[in-house]
C-alpha cells in the first residue's frame, strides 16, 4: 500500500484507490503523515479536530475515527502490516519511501541533486520521475489545516525548487527553446521570482533571442524597484554583465542565481514601548497593507503611502500611526493638510500638530527643526498632494536634522526625495461574477459595503437575492472605499438593485460623505475634481482621451489613439507618467506588457468632459482601428512558444476589443468587423468565448459582407461557434460555403476543412472526419503550417479512437505529441495529450489517466478553458469506471460547472452523458435515470463507445427500477430544458458528494 499526500489525501494499493472515508478520518491521516514518522498525541488530534472546546466524548470518538481509518486501509491492502499504530499517548505511521509518495518525491531530488554536477541527464530524469508524482497541491484540501499546514508547505516550497532544478538540468541538456514557454509562465505568475528570470535569460540567449534576454532583466530590475525598493541580486547582476558583453562562456554552462524567489524588503521590527496613540481606526479589508506598511515604518526615513482619492490613504495612517506608536517613545503627531491651501502655512500646521506653538521671530522651519530635535516621533503628513512644492523641502529638511523622526506621507503624488519609499495602496480587492453570497461577504469590498449598509440601515442583510448586485456594485466602483461607503449610504432610501441601475449617474447620486469628512470626501466628483483640477492642460487634455479605452491599453495604443497636433505622439509617454504619478491612472508591469488603466469612476469623470469636445468620432475610430491591427498582430501569436504573452495581452484587451468592434459594427465598417474576430479565432477557441464568436455573425450579417475578402475566414471562424453551441447544421453550411470560396492549400481553406471534420466528428460520421483529414494538402507558405498540422492529426486520432482503431490512434498520437511539444503551445499540447489519452483508454487505462492529468496541468497553465475541459470529462468518466466514484464526482461537479459557465453545450451534452453512467454506478438510480431522459436522444448523437455505456446504464436502471417507473423518470428529464437539465446534475452531484 502507497500513502499519496502530493495531492488530494490516500492511500493506492495496486488499481484501487481510497480516500480514507469522511473529512475527519482523512483530517486524522493528513495529521500522521505530516508528522513525518513522528508520534502525533492524542490531545494535539483532538484540537486540531474540535478545537479548545471538544465535546466530552472527544477522546473515544477520536479512537473510533482511528478504528474505521485502519479497517479501511486493511481493506485496501487486503491484510499486511498495521499501517497505523499506537503508542502510549498518540498515533504515528510508520514510513518509507515505498509507502509515501512524498518520501518517495524526496529521494528522487536528493538523487538529482547528487548527479546534477556530473550528469545532468539523470538529474533531468529523476527530477522529472519526482514532479510525475504531483497530482495537484500538497494535502489538497486539507492543506490549511494546522495539523498539516507547516508539512504542506514544506512541501510545495520542495516542489518549487524541484521545479527550478528540472528547468536547470534541462538547459544543461541544450532544452533551452523548449524551457522558454514554462519559464514565461512562470515569471508571468511571480514577478520577482529572481531564480526563473536568470534562468529565462539563459535560455532565450542560447536561444538566439539576446535582445529578450536583456529585457526581461530591464523588466525584473523595475519590479524589484517598485515593489520593494531593491536591486536584483549580485549573482543576477554579474549574468546581466556576461550577457552584455556576450560572454563565451555563456553558450555552455553557467551557473544560474539561486537566490530566493522574492526577497523581502523589510527588516526585523524595532522593540516596542509602552506608549501608544488614543484610538484606533476601524479598518476592513486591509489587513495585508496593514501588517506590510507597519513592517516598513522606520525602515526608512520616509514611507509615502500612494493612491488615488478615495482608496483610503488618510484612514490607513492613522491605524498604522495606532499600530505602531509604540515604536517612537516621544509620540505620534499627525497633520492633516487636506484643508490647508497657503504652502507658507505648511510650517506652522507641523508645530501645531507636534503640540507645540509658533510664535514668529524665526522661520517657520527652523523652530519645527527645533522642536523635533533628538525626539524620536513618528510624523504623519496627510495629503500632501496640492502642497508638494513647499512639503518636500521641509520634510527633507526635518529628515537631514533630526535622525530620530520617521515620516509617513499619504498623497496621490510621489514627494520624489532620494531617501523616499512608496507603497502604493490599492482599491480593495472586489467579488467575482458569480460568486455566491458567502463569497461576496467574505470579500474586502463585499464586506465594507455590508458593514456600512447595515450602519445607515440595521435591518440591511446581505441575501441570495441582492448578492450578484452587490458584488457588480463593488466592481463597478472599482473597489474604492469611499465609493462604496457613499453607494452604502443609499441602501436605505434606494435600494441596491435601484442603486445598480444608476451607477452611470454616480456623481450626482454619490454624495453626502461621512460627518466630519473634508469637502473633497463628502462627494465623489469632489475626490476626482480635487486632482483634476491641478492638471495642465495637455495633462487634462490626454486624461479626457484616455476615458476612449473600455479596460487597460498599453503604451502604443495610447500614442496611437490620443495623439494629435495639439498633443503629439512623443509627448504622450510623458504625460502619460504625470498622470500615473497623480495617481489618476494606474499601471501594471506585467510580463507580457506594461498595461495602463483609469479606474471606471475616473473614466466615467473623463467621457463625461469628452463627450463636450470636438474630435470624439476621430478618437473612437482611432480606437477601433488600433485595435483591428492590435488582434492581427498578437491573434497569430497564441498559435506557438509565444502563447502565454499573447493569451495575457488579448485577455487584458478585452473590453477595448468588444468596444471597437461594437462600433465598427454601428459605423457600418464591415470589412474591419470582419476582420477583427477573424484575427482572434484561435484565442477564442482557447478562451471558449462565445461571444466573439457572435461578433462574426454580427459582422457577416452587415450589408456588403459577402463582397468582402475577409468573408470566407469569418464563415469559417463563425462554424467553429456554432458547432461548440451545438448547432452543427449551421456549423456545416457555414464551412462548406467559405471551402467553395478558396482554395484548399489557403489557411481558410484549412479552416474549413477542419470545421466540418469536427462537426462530422461530433455527428459520428468518423469516416467523413478520416477523408477529410487524411488528403490534407497543408498550407502554401502560410503561416502557422506546423500548428494546423497537429490539429489535423488531432482530429484523426479522436476519429481512429472512436471507431476502436487503438493501435493507429496511438501512432498518430505519438506523432501528434511531438509536433505540439516543437510547436511550444501548452494549449496545443493539452489537446495532444488528451488525444493519446483519449487513444489509450481501452488499451491502458494508467497511461490514459497520465496523459489526461498531463493534458489538465497543460491547460490550466494558460487556462486553456476547452482542453483542459475534455480532459477532465474523459478522466472523470474513467475515474469512475476504474473504482474511485468519490474523485469522479468531485470531478464532474467540477466540469459541469465549467461547461455552465463557458456557454458550451455541446461539451455539457457528452460531460452529462458520460455522468449517467457514473450515477447509475453509485446507485442514484431515479436522477440517473431523469438525467438520462435529458440526454439520451439530444442533438447531437451519441455513439460508439460513449452509446454503449449509455445504452448499458439505462438497460440497468430500468431492471433495477422497474420499466414503468424508470420510463417516468426518464419522461420527465425529457422535459427538461438545458439549464434545468444542468441544475439537475449539479443538484444531484452535490447531495451525493456531501452525503
Amino acid at each position: 500500500m502507497r500513502w499519496q499526500v502530493l495531492g488530494p489525501v490516500g492511500a493506492r494499493a495496486g488499481d484501487r484507490w481510497s480516500d480514507l472515508g469522511g473529512d475527519r478520518q482523512r483530517t486524522i491521516a493528513a495529521a500522521l503523515l505530516a508528522a513525518r514518522g513522528e508520534v502525533v498525541s492524542t490531545e494535539r488530534l483532538i484540537d486540531g479536530l474540535w478545537g479548545p472546546r471538544p465535546p466530552p466524548t472527544a477522546r473515544k470518538t477520536l479512537q473510533s475515527y482511528v478504528s474505521r481509518l485502519r479497517r479501511d486501509l486493511r481493506a485496501l491492502a487486503a491484510g499486511g502490516t498495521e499501517a497505523v499504530t499506537s503508542t502510549g499517548n498518540g498515533y504515528r505511521v510508520a514510513r518509507s519511501p515505498e509507502t509515501v509518495d512524498a518520501d518517495h518525491f524526496e529521494v528522487l531530488t536528493d538523487e538529482a541533486r547528487a548527479a546534477a554536477t556530473t550528469d545532468p541527464g539523470a538529474a533531468a530524469e529523476r527530477l522529472e520521475q519526482a514532479l510525475a508524482l504531483w497530482r495537484g497541491p500538497a494535502f489538497a484540501d486539507l492543506a490549511s489545516h494546522d495539523l498539516v499546514h507547516e508539512e504542506a508547505l514544506r512541501l510545495e516550497q520542495l516542489r518549487t525548487a524541484a521545479t527550478a532544478e528540472h528547468i536547470d538540468a534541462r538547459i544543461a541538456l541544450g532544452e533551452h527553446e523548449a524551457v522558454i514557454g514554462e519559464l514565461e509562465a512562470i515569471v508571468s505568475r511571480d514577478r520577482l521570482d529572481e531564480r526563473a528570470h536568470g534562468q529565462l535569460m539563459v535560455a532565450l540567449y542560447r536561444a538566439g533571442h539576446q535582445a529578450e534576454s536583456l529585457a526581461t532583466y530591464r523588466r525584473l530590475q523595475a519590479q524589484l524597484r517598485e515593489a520593494a525598493g531593491i536591486d536584483p541580486s549580485p549573482q543576477l547582476q554579474r549574468l546581466h554583465e556576461r550577457l552584455l558583453r556576450q560572454d563565451a562562456e555563456l553558450a555552455g554552462g553557467v551557473t544560474i542565481p539561486t537566490s530566493p524567489a522574492t526577497r523581502s524588503a523589510g527588516t526585523p521590527t524595532t522593540t516596542q514601548t509602552s506608549r501608544r496613540p488614543p484610538r484606533a481606526v476601524e479598518l476592513i479589508g486591509r489587513d495585508g497593507d496593514l501588517a506590510g506598511i507597519a513592517e516598513l515604518v522606520g525602515t526608512t526615513p520616509l514611507l509615502t503611502l500612494l493612491g488615488p482619492g478615495g482608496v483610503g490613504k488618510t484612514r490607513l495612517a492613522q491605524r498604522i500611526a495606532t499600530e505602531v506608536g509604540d515604536r517612537f517613545p516621544d509620540g505620534t503627531a499627525i497633520c492633516p493638510l487636506a484643508a490647508i491651501r497657503d504652502p507658507e502655512a505648511v510650517a506652522t500646521v507641523l508645530i501645531d500638530a507636534l503640540g507645540a506653538r509658533y510664535r514668529g521671530g524665526r522661520p517657520a522651519v527652523e523652530v519645527l527643526l527645533a522642536v523635533l530635535g533628538e525626539r524620536r516621533v513618528l510624523l504623519v503628513v496627510d495629503n500632501c498632494e496640492h502642497l508638494l512644492a513647499a512639503v518636500a523641502p521641509i520634510v527633507e529638511a526635518v529628515l537631514a536634522a533630526c535622525p530620530n523622526v520617521v515620516v509617513l506621507a499619504t498623497s496621490r503624488e510621489p514627494l520624489r526625495l532620494s531617501s523616499e519609499r512608496v507603497w502604493h495602496l490599492a482599491p480593495l480587492a472586489v467579488p467575482r461574477a458569480g460568486d455566491s453570497c458567502a463569497e461576496v461577504a467574505a470579500s474586502p469590498a463585499g464586506a465594507l459595503f455590508v458593514a456600512r449598509a447595515q450602519g445607515a440601515e440595521p435591518a440591511f442583510e446581505l441575501t441570495e437575492d441582492n448578492a450578484a448586485a452587490v458584488g457588480e456594485l463593488c466592481r463597478g466602483l472599482d473597489g474604492m472605499p469611499l465609493a462604496i461607503e457613499l453607494a452604502a449610504a443609499r441602501v436605505r432610501a434606494i435600494g441596491v438593485a435601484d442603486l445598480l441601475a444608476r451607477l452611470g449617474q454616480r456623481f450626482e447620486l454619490l454624495t453626502g460623505g461621512p460627518q466630519g469628512a473634508t469637502g473633497r470626501h463628502r462627494t465623489l466628483e469632489a475626490v476626482v475634481r480635487w486632482t483634476y483640477d491641478a492638471l495642465d492642460a495637455r495633462e487634462a487634455a490626454l486624461f479626457d482621451r484616455l476615458s476612449v479605452f473600455a479596460g487597460a491599453f498599453e503604451l502604443t495604443a495610447a500614442e496611437q489613439v490620443c495623439a494629435d497636433e495639439a498633443i503629439p505622439t512623443s509627448a504622450v509617454a510623458g504625460l502619460l507618467a504625470h498622470l500615473v504619478d497623480r495617481s489618476l491612472v494606474t499601471v501594471d508591469h506585467g510580463e507580457a506588457a506594461t498595461r495602463y488603466r483609469l479606474l471606471e469612476t475616473l473614466r466615467v469623470f473623463g467621457a463625461e468632459r469628452l463627450e463636450d469636445q470636438a474630435g470624439t468620432e476621430r478618437l473612437r475610430h482611432a480606437h477601433a482601428v488600433y485595435h483591428v491591427a492590435f488582434a492581427e498582430e498578437v491573434g497569430p501569436l497564441v498559435r506557438g512558444r509565444h502563447e502565454h504573452a499573447a493569451l495575457a495581452r488579448i485577455d487584458s484587451a478585452i473590453d477595448d476589443l468588444r468596444l471597437a468592434h461594437a462600433w465598427l459594427v454601428a459605423a457600418g465598417d464591415v470589412e474591419a468587423a470582419l476582420r477583427l474576430p477573424v484575427a482572434l479565432r484561435d484565442y477564442i477557441g482557447h478562451r471558449q468565448r462565445d461571444e466573439m464568436f457572435r461578433w462574426t455573425e454580427r459582422a457577416l450579417a452587415l450589408p456588403g459582407a459577402g463582397q468582402q475578402p475577409t468573408y470566407p475566414a469569418a464563415l469559417a471562424t463563425a462554424a467553429r461557434g456554432a458547432t461548440r453551441r451545438g448547432d452543427l447544421a449551421r456549423a456545416r453550411r457555414y464551412a462548406e460555403t467559405a471551402l467553395a470560396r478558396v482554395a484548399p492549400t489557403s489557411l481558410t481553406g484549412t479552416w474549413a476543412r477542419q470545421a466540418l471534420a469536427t462537426t462530422a466528428l461530433y455527428e459520428g460520421r468518423l469516416d467523413d472526419v478520416l477523408a477529410l483529414t487524411g488528403a490534407w494538402p497543408g498550407l502554401r507558405g502560410e503561416p502557422g503550417e506546423e500548428y494546423y498540422r497537429a490539429v489535423n492529426r488531432m482530429l484523426r486520432v479522436l476519429a481512429l479512437s472512436y471507431q476502436g482503431a487503438s493501435t493507429a490512434a496511438v501512432a498518430e498520437a505519438e506523432a501528434l505529441e511531438a509536433t505540439a511539444r516543437a510547436v511550444g503551445s501548452d494549449t496545443l499540447l493539452a489537446h495532444a495529450l488528451y488525444s493519446r489519452g483519449e487513444a489509450l483508454l481501452q488499451v491502458d487505462p494508467a497511461a490514459a489517466r497520465s496523459c489526461l492529468e498531463a493534458a489538465i496541468a497543460a491547460a490550466r497553465r494558460v487556462d486553456g478553458r476547452a482542453a483542459q475541459g475534455i480532459a477532465m470529462v474523459s478522466l472523470a468518466s474513467l475515474l469512475g469506471r476504474t473504482g474511485e466514484e468519490r474523485r469522479a464526482l468531485e470531478l464532474f461537479a467540477e466540469v459541469v460547472a465549467h461547461w455552465r459557465r463557458l456557454g458550451d453545450w455541446t461539451h455539457q451534452l457528452t460531460t452529462l452523458r458520460n455522468l449517467v453512467e457514473l450515477l447509475a454506478r453509485v446507485g442514484a438510480d431515479q436522477p440517473a435515470a431523469t438525467l438520462h431522459g435529458a440526454v439520451a436522444d439530444a442533438a447531437p448523437p451519441s455513439y460508439g463507445v460513449e452509446a454503449a455505456r449509455l445504452a448499458e446504464a439505462w438497460s440497468g436502471l430500468r431492471r433495477r427500477l422497474g420499466t414503468a417507473a424508470a420510463e417516468a423518470a426518464a419522461a420527465h428529464g425529457r422535459q427538461l430544458s438545458a439549464p434545468e437539465t444542468v441544475q439537475l446534475a449539479l443538484g444531484v452531484l452535490d447531495d451525493l458528494r456531501s452525503g
